[in-house]
């Protein structure tokens, strides 16, 4: 039994040592040489799995655990959000002929915790640390990716171990670059982010000044998205890190997740501004203001109440995977709904959604990562976003331009109709009845105490109008009841009516006028010297009219909804047309009630030939006189 154990223990060294030999021999070496400056080593390493975190760098290193290491099939490895550590090995050589130096780009800046171990060269290693976790202040080479130097002497062979560690993403560059090839690279990272923070400064500093001159709420919260927005950008690429709190990496997840749950509720309180969600889409507006309010908590909880890492990293995970998705549900159903400006928003969005889901499949190492798109991806894809939505900002601009002004002409158009509608009230109606009309008042009828009331007609008008054509009566009734029209504005009357040849007007009604028997008097001798003048016909056809006046109550009114006409009924109107009809050609008619009202208010100035009694039809007797001047 003794013999078997002897032989089992030195069968089992000979297995390890002959392990040990072809493993070493088996692993590629990566050969530096001076034509080239760059080395992506990611499919020259081998990587083991720690999931317990047993290892340190004397176990890992040690000859009874190589076989733990497979050879990578990524040109940079990724292995996404895990609690795992990663241990990765390469054996790199030295053939330059110059003293260049070299260094090696170990992981991102979001990656939580890196180490790499050097040999000493007797049997120890050195150690260099670096990281999210690590000051920045305390990393050798200051850059915002994890770099460390690489100390290898000229014609050397070097196994390098590097340990990733952390609840993060894991991603590994694995570059070896010259020192120069980093700068160079360096140069190119600022001008991106340059161009990147220029975009984006422009774009904030121009929707500010607009939010200034028009005072619309939507361009300020335009403008803390795109802060918000660059914010969060900085803080994943590093620069956040290495400028504002170099000292305090406990900071950088509680700065990066509130900046999260702050661009998903700056993002929610746009969208509900720009696309109008309460009006266009109500149930995703309810659905958004509960989003916001979420955010609010989170970051509440987050910046007081020491929220675990993990955690915050799943809640903000999951509140951007929300409310992206509903920002660009509500602007497609609000563009469907016929809210135009909702289809560059909805383009602008749907970008950041597609990059944002690729850089997730990045992140947790569904997708390969690529060095020049992976690491610009959220930068370019924001800047677009902000191009786009400023092109959504114009055209909602343009769009609301076109409908005010559309307004605005059907404002112009229905003032001009009301101004011509006013005119046209004004010509067939007393200003004050045209007024209650323009002010919807249905029922427009007013009891008059006394009143002045003028009728005249035409002698022989029948045989008259059978004589000329129609086109020349009309023309000639127009002369003389254009001339009677400026008598009756002279005099303060209110044209009544024309019927045929009749002319009605008033004193005294819809307007108060205590000598509207003087005013009527007046009005009928001037009227009885201009009929006179008037010649009917291009035959000089001479006219002679009737004139009967009087005095007395009337009730006045509105009557009819087409064709409307402000009219007047009484005993005093049918006794001043009976004065009319029984006149005499060119004389004035009055009745003794109209005589005694004129001798009341302007005695001395009339003249009156009394008639004496006579039968009025539907009156009986009356007592009637004459106006003559005095």
């Amino acid at each position: 039994m003794k013999q078997v154990n002897i032989i089992y223990t030195v069968l089992t060294i000979c297995c390890a040592l002959f392990y040990n030999q072809t493993a070493v021999t088996a692993q590629n070496i990566i050969t530096l040489t001076d034509s080239i400056q760059r080395y992506k080593i990611g499919e020259e390493c081998f990587i083991a799995t720690d999931s317990a975190h047993n290892f340190a760098i004397g176990d890992i290193s040690s000859p009874s655990q190589q076989w733990r290491f497979r050879k990578s099939n990524q040109l940079f490895p990724n292995f996404g959000f895990t609690k795992l550590a990663y241990w990765i090995r390469f054996t790199v050589k030295n053939t330059t002929k110059s003293n260049r130096a070299w260094t090696i780009e170990g992981g991102s800046g979001t990656t939580d915790s890196i180490e790499m171990y050097l040999p000493d060269g007797h049997g120890q290693f050195l150690v260099h640390e670096a990281g999210d976790w690590v000051p920045f202040t305390k990393r050798e080479i200051e850059d915002r990716r994890i770099v460390f130097p690489l100390d290898l002497p000229k014609d050397s062979v070097m196994t390098v171990y590097i340990r990733v560690a952390g609840e993060g993403p894991k991603v590994l560059m694995m570059i070896i670059r010259s020192v120069e090839n980093l700068h160079q690279q360096n140069i190119m990272e600022w001008m991106y982010s340059g161009i990147f923070i220029g975009v984006m400064l422009f774009a904030a500093l121009y929707n500010i000044i607009i939010f200034f001159s028009i005072r619309n709420k939507v361009y300020l919260y335009y403008v803390m998205h795109i802060i918000v927005f660059s914010c969060v950008i900085l803080t994943i690429e590093g620069e956040f890190f290495q400028w504002l709190y170099p000292s305090h990496p406990g900071w950088n997840d509680i700065v990066h997740h509130c900046l999260l749950f702050t661009m998903s509720f700056v993002g929610l309180l746009f969208t509900r501004e720009f696309l109008n969600t309460s009006k266009y889409v109500r149930r995703l507006d309810k659905v958004m203001i509960a989003g916001m309010v979420a955010c609010v908590i989170f970051f509440v909880w987050l910046l007081f109440f020491n929220m675990p890492t993990r955690l915050s990293i799943s809640i903000s995970s999951l509140i951007n995977v929300f409310y992206v998705p509903v920002v660009i549900l509500a602007a497609f159903i609000s563009w469907r709904s016929g809210y135009l400006p909702a289809r560059f928003y909805l383009l602008a969005w749907t970008l950041l959604l597609v990059t944002g889901f690729f850089n997730v499949l990045t992140a947790i190492g569904v997708v390969p990562y690529h060095e020049f798109w992976t690491s610009r991806m959220l930068s370019s894809s924001g800047a677009l976003e902000v191009v786009m939505l400023s092109f959504a900002l114009a055209d909602r601009i343009n769009i609301m331009r076109q409908n005010l002004t559309s307004i605005q002409h059907k404002r112009i158009a229905e003032q001009a109709k009301s101004e011509a509608t006013e005119r046209l009230l004004h010509n067939i109606l007393p200003k004050t009845i045209a007024d209650q009309m323009m002010k919807k008042k249905t029922t427009i009828s007013d009891y008059f105490d006394n009143v002045s009331i003028f009728f005249s007609d035409i002698v022989d008008f029948t045989n008259l109008s059978a004589q000329i054509t129609p086109y020349d009566l009309v023309k000639g009734l127009n002369v003389i009841f254009t001339e009677f029209d400026k008598l009756a504005r002279k005099h303060g009357l209110e044209k009544i009516k024309t019927i045929g040849d009749a002319y009605m007007a008033v004193c005294g009604a819809p307007e108060l006028n205590e000598n509207h028997a003087e005013r009527v008097a007046l009005f009928a001798l001037d009227v009885c010297d201009a009929i006179k003048q008037i010649k009917f016909t291009e035959e000089k056809t001479e006219i002679h009219i009737r004139i009967g006046l009087n005095c007395g109550s009337v009730v006045a009114g509105v009557i009819g909804e087409n064709k409307f006409m402000y009219d007047m009924w009484g005993d005093a109107v049918n006794t001043a047309a009976r004065m009319e009809s029984h006149g005499v050609p060119d004389k004035i008619h009055v009745s003794e009630y109209f005589k005694k009202c004129l001798e009341q208010s302007s005695p001395h100035k009339f003249y009156f030939i009394e008639r004496g009694e006579m039968e009025i039809k539907g009156k009986g007797m009356m007592k009637t006189y004459f106006l003559e001047k005095a």
